[in-house]
């Protein structure tokens, strides 16, 4: 490199480079970075975004009032994990209970390995079973909370012998029941 190269400057070089053989293909490539950045997004990509968007679980709008100070906290009584049982079925089979003055929470938690969400965590399918010693009156209502996120990944109504079936990836979650009067429960459970 001679003495006149060292003192260029760095526009100067770049000029140098771009008047090189490859020109065209920078020139190219700027130009359909230009393009790509001024191109508005197609109306149809924009519905479909939409649409997805609807697909999503909806926030429970009866967790807005939800005060986790004024809430039972459901304690675990029997868990037979954190390692799997072989379950009969072949499939990964857990079992636990939560509970609190009254009410009791009956967990059976079922992975197959096999399956998995998006993100490739392993999906498995809760079964549970609410009972309450003055029994359910009314509509109970259960959400899980994602631990991390603290958002709410499903809610539904559970029948009327307190029952219900969810799909949860992998992780933590924080459960809440809205029973009839106005109580709420509060546990948190781990997936699987």
């Amino acid at each position: 490199m001679g003495e006149s190269d060292q003192h260029e400057d760095l526009p100067s070089r770049l000029a140098r480079a771009i008047d090189s053989p490859h020109e065209q293909a920078i020139r190219s490539v700027l130009e359909s970075i230009r393009e790509d950045a001024e191109d508005p997004v197609p109306a149809e990509v924009l519905a479909r975004a939409a649409a997805l968007s609807s697909s999503l679980p909806g926030p429970a709008t009866w967790l807005e009032s939800f005060d986790r100070m004024a809430a039972r906290v459901l304690a675990p009584l029997f868990d037979d994990g954190p390692s799997l049982a072989h379950g009969l079925r072949g499939d990964d089979l857990r079992q636990c209970t939560l509970g609190v003055d009254d009410l009791r929470l009956d967990l059976e938690i079922e992975v197959d390995p096999t399956r998995k969400e998006d993100r490739g965590r392993v999906l498995a399918m809760l079964r549970g079973q609410l009972d309450s010693e003055s029994g359910l009156e009314g509509s109970t209502r259960v959400a899980f909370l994602g631990i991390e996120s603290g958002s709410v990944v499903a809610s539904l109504e559970v029948d009327e012998s307190g029952r219900f079936d969810v799909e949860l990836a992998a992780g933590g979650y924080e459960v809440v029941f809205r029973m009839q009067d106005g109580s709420t429960a509060l546990g948190r459970i781990d997936v699987p």
